[in-house]
């Protein structure tokens, strides 16, 4: 997984809060402070953070990025969840495939002294109860980018960051045309049929006799279910929004292997 750069902007923009000593400690202690150009430069803050992040970005240091997400959810005090940066943080994160979790442990007051309530954020890979999808979709976005098919793989790679945000009307419009970008290549370079429509694309590649018995069936009944719930508020559940996702990968990776 790669750190985006909103999520490496959210950063610098908290990181640049800090005083230059604060800073430089923050830069240090994450193992990012390589592309930093130090207090002594003159520059700002936000200058400073951002070249350090920045660098530690195109470097591929994203343990140490990680390391400053952190470090800044439990400096000196463990960040409030309500906080518009944390928000921020957490959502653009998970996006990434990554999960920022604050942790409780309940205080005690039947001991003396007191012990408080205390907290701890995390920040791990996202595991199979936060996105519970099919290993597939990192083989999917290789096959289709491999492939020059960039308008499938741009709308597939949409599809699954809204699905980890639940964002779930948005990852069923996305799938939509992914699917159609396919099957449409598929038959414009399989058979004589031009043309723009999934459908009649999918009717193309079976009238040339390409599918195998019973696979247009499922390949059609796939299409018009994803066009019957759309992307229409309200209707997607989460089990509706896993099924479709899960469907529409397997079938997509299915597809492009078979026929491209």
């Amino acid at each position: 997984m790669t750190l985006s750069e909103r999520t490496v902007g959210v950063l610098i923009d908290r990181a640049a809060e800090w005083g230059h000593g604060e800073l430089t400690t923050l830069l240090m202690r994450s193992s990012v402070s390589k592309a930093d150009p130090g207090h002594a430069s003159g520059l700002s803050r936000s200058k400073r953070a951002g070249a350090a992040l920045s660098g530690a970005l195109e470097d591929g240091n994203e343990q140490g990025l990680l390391e400053v997400a952190r470090n800044l959810l439990n400096s000196f005090r463990p960040a409030d969840p309500a906080e518009p940066w944390v928000q921020d943080l957490v959502a653009s994160l998970r996006s990434d495939g990554y999960l920022a979790h604050r942790h409780v442990t309940p205080g005690d007051t039947a001991t003396w002294p007191p012990r408080p309530e205390t907290y701890r954020w995390t920040v791990e890979p996202l595991g199979g109860d936060e996105i519970p999808l099919p290993p597939q979709a990192g083989s999917v976005q290789r096959e289709l980018a491999s492939r020059g098919l960039g308008v499938a793989e741009s709308h597939f790679s949409q599809a699954f960051r809204a699905f980890t945000v639940r964002d779930l009307e948005a990852s069923n419009a996305q799938l939509r045309p992914a699917f159609e970008s396919v099957v449409v290549t598929i038959a414009e370079g399989c058979t004589q049929w031009r043309g723009t429509s999934g459908g009649q694309a999918i009717e193309a590649i079976n009238k040339a006799g390409l599918f195998e018995k019973g696979e247009h069936d499922y390949v059609m009944g796939l299409w018009r279910m994803s066009h019957k719930n759309g992307s229409h508020p309200g209707l997607s559940n989460d089990d509706e929004a896993l099924f479709r996702f899960n469907a529409v990968t397997s079938l997509l990776l299915f597809l492009v292997q078979r026929f491209l």
